[in-house]
């Protein structure tokens, strides 16, 4: 019944790419793209998501968008924590995020400054961890930075 509600209510800020790769590093130049989001309704946005067509469109804005986008009406839904996770951290999460994609969504490999709690509702997401001793192994890249006007 929420899904409903939220398909012809909710206006999102969708990431639309060629190839599902928002937010990263993409071919041989040093030129890291940010992705321009489009508005579109959240109905709109799971038909683009589930019809195999041009574009890849994901859901992955930051910053706690639960609270943010148009999100704050569901927010209500979400717990507020995981009980296990608060109490091993001794603290409750600095942000919540839902990120929605399909198999073409991908993330670039890069290192965050908080731990991370990842719940996959349907289907599958790869990741691949690194331990702390292999940091002098992975450097990072400098990058150019600039913003799509699409993709």
């Amino acid at each position: 019944m929420l899904i409903i509600f939220l398909k012809g209510y909710l206006i999102l800020i969708i990431a639309v790419t060629p190839f599902g790769n928002a937010d990263s590093a993409v071919g041989e130049y040093l030129l890291f793209c940010f992705t321009r989001g489009e508005k579109m309704s959240f109905g709109d946005f799971i038909l683009n998501l589930e019809t195999n067509n041009d574009h890849v469109h994901y859901l992955q804005s930051q910053n706690d968008n639960l609270s943010q986008d148009g999100f704050a009406a569901i927010r209500k839904d979400v717990p507020e924590s995981i009980e296990f996770a608060s109490e091993a951290l001794d603290a409750k999460p600095d942000a919540v995020n839902l990120w929605i994609g399909n198999e073409k969504s991908t993330t670039s490999m890069h290192k965050d400054h908080y731990e991370n709690l990842y719940a996959v509702v349907r289907e599958c997401k790869i990741f691949t961890l690194y331990p702390p001793n292999y940091y002098p192994f992975l450097q990072g890249r400098g990058y150019f930075t600039k913003r799509k006007k699409r993709y």
